[in-house]
């Protein structure tokens, strides 16, 4: 026992040693910083780390880094890779032979997506000055990477009118995924082929909110794409107007797939706004034999249940065989019998709770009948010396430790040992319909214990610190930019820089106290706070507005946004499987 006590004592004597280097680099006293890691015993689990803030400070003052060679040591660490990223940047200038030595070294597995852009450039920039044949490379960086402006943008804006048509329409795609329409439209025009070119004009125009003139590129195409055109148009939800004409030229092209799943989208938007004749017209559109024929049945069952709730359910009861997935049919059976037969109501509910998964209503139904609700398993893990190191960059230097473990997650594949130390970079591996663990839902940063913001963490960004979705909701929470701002001005935080949402406990801070904003405004009903934190207050007020709810399972199902009805029933599952596993809130 006094040896365990030594060592961690040792080791957080150690951590704080080297923190305090950190501190000093960070408040630019370089020189003292530089003497501080000098100090840095070479068996400390962050010695690497020494080496590299060393080399950052020499490099800085242009001295001779005598100790390089130590470096060959820590090949299988990132930051091996990271330092030598750093220094064949700065060396390609004045020795481009020795700066691509460098580079060589360099394990692109190491380096981070997001850093991607960069290393692909920095090789480019170094073949190019030693005679080489740079050319892949370029492409690469024009057709992969051209959202991004320092490094891909530029060089396809240059090199545009040397790539071949599906470089181009490559590139337009990889805009697209990154949802930046302006710049997909001005490199489209250089594209040759008419009508595809007028396909990509007519999806990116809607997906600008500009419909009107999406429409004009419509009209214009040959059949085939003009059915494609209205079909991923009439998917980015136009207003109603544009839907139901898109619908009629799709009509047209006979293109029976793609009227059926266009009818059913419009089908369903019909139903939310409450247009029956609509509703009824498209629905005509889905054939029995079409698996999309249970939406129909479904929509039909919930406009019964309104009116008249048990009819609903022999409705519903007569046309269960068009569902596959039966928890959601069997628990609203039992919403449907339980005022008026209540043996009926009973034996559904435990239909429901009886099914293997766990989903939402699986949970609901065990809940209401007081019945376990999770196998909860928890699978083993090991202890590796080598992520020491992980453990103590967690706590000083976040963003090292997720490079670190994402390296290690790709070069060792050992989950087991990686889960124990950085959980939030092995949940995947564990989630399971059948089971939960420790694994599968774990608390990975110690400044947050709820229960309920995990549960909305884990379904926002499954715990990547460094996620931007295509709305730009950034971070752990998904805090979008216009949120965090007010958030910012209401608590008087002068201080606040948006790119703070990339540092763990700020973006936690921000998306708690936004957590708890709503719960003070909806009294605390979870149910309307997840919907609020996905779609917005109004939206959900207005769903409250327009219905008479009585269940929390009706208010998830009125909700008019698919995502939004999606999102309530995770999070609510986090949040049980999160209680079961720690207790409290």
């Amino acid at each position: 026992m006094k040896k365990i006590i030594l060592v961690f004592l040792i080791l957080y004597v150690q951590s704080y040693s080297f923190d305090h280097c950190v501190k000093l680099f960070s408040n630019e006293k370089l020189l003292q910083s530089y003497q501080c890691f000098k100090k840095i015993n070479k068996d400390h689990p962050l010695y690497p780390y020494g080496l590299y803030f060393r080399i950052l400070i020499d490099s800085f003052y242009e001295r001779e880094i005598s100790y390089i060679n130590e470096l060959e040591n820590f090949k299988n660490t990132a930051i091996y890779s990271y330092t030598y990223l750093y220094l064949a940047s700065i060396h390609r200038f004045k020795n481009p032979e020795k700066a691509f030595s460098e580079f060589k070294k360099i394990d692109k597995d190491a380096i981070l997506r997001d850093d991607l852009p960069f290393y692909h450039y920095l090789k480019m920039d170094l073949l190019k000055r030693l005679g080489k044949n740079y050319k892949e490379v370029e492409k690469k960086l024009a057709t992969e990477y051209p959202y991004n402006r320092f490094y891909g943008f530029k060089i396809l804006i240059e090199k545009i009118d040397k790539l071949l048509e599906k470089d181009i329409y490559k590139a337009v795609d990889s805009l697209i995924s990154k949802r930046m329409y302006k710049r997909a439209l001005q490199i489209l025009e250089k594209a040759k082929d008419t009508d595809r070119k007028n396909l990509y004009k007519a999806v990116l125009y809607g997906s600008l909110r500009k419909f009107d003139r999406a429409f004009s590129y419509v009209l214009i195409l040959p059949e085939d794409y003009r059915a494609k055109a209205s079909y991923r148009l009439i998917r980015l939800n136009p207003p109603y107007h544009i839907q139901t004409a898109l619908f009629q030229i799709l009509k047209e092209t006979k293109n029976r797939d793609l009227i059926i799943k266009a009818a059913d989208l419009i089908m369903k938007r019909a139903f939310y706004r409450g247009k029956e004749e609509d509703f009824h017209y498209f629905s005509l559109f889905i054939p029995k034999k079409s698996p999309l024929y249970s939406d129909v049945v479904w929509y039909r069952f919930l406009g019964k249940y309104m009116k008249n709730k048990e009819k609903a359910g022999y409705y519903l009861e007569k046309n269960e065989r068009f569902f596959k997935q039966k928890d959601r049919v069997y628990y609203w059976l039992y919403l449907s019998f339980k005022n008026s037969d209540r043996k009926k109501a009973s034996k559904y509910l435990k239909k429901t709770a009886s099914l293997k998964e766990h989903t939402f209503y699986v949970i609901r139904a065990r809940e209401k009948l007081n019945k376990k609700l999770f196998n909860i398993s928890d699978p083993p893990t090991k202890e590796e010396k080598s992520l020491i190191m992980l453990k103590l960059l967690k706590d000083s230097m976040y963003k090292f430790a997720y490079i670190e473990g994402k390296y290690y997650l790709k070069k060792k594949k050992d989950i087991n040992s990686l889960a124990s130390v950085m959980p939030e970079l092995t949940v995947r591996f564990f989630s399971n319909k059948y089971k939960i663990s420790f694994l599968s839902h774990p608390k990975p940063f110690k400044t947050e214990k709820s229960n309920f913001v995990y549960a909305v963490m884990r379904r926002e960004s499954f715990f990547d610190p460094y996620a931007v979705s295509v709305s730009n909701a950034v971070g752990l929470m998904q805090i979008i930019p216009p949120t965090a701002k007010w958030i910012a001005k209401v608590r008087n935080d002068r201080k606040f820089d948006i790119t703070q949402l990339f540092i763990p406990e700020k973006n936690i801070d921000y998306g708690r106290w936004y957590i708890n904003y709503l719960m003070k405004k909806f009294k605390k009903n979870i149910f309307y706070v997840m919907a609020s934190y996905n779609c917005g207050e109004t939206n959900v007020r207005r769903v409250l507005k327009k219905y008479k709810i009585k269940e929390p399972e009706e208010f998830i199902e009125f909700l008019p946004f698919r995502e939004t009805r999606y999102y309530v029933k995770y999070v609510y599952t986090n949040f049980t499987a999160y209680k079961n596993i720690y207790k409290g809130n």
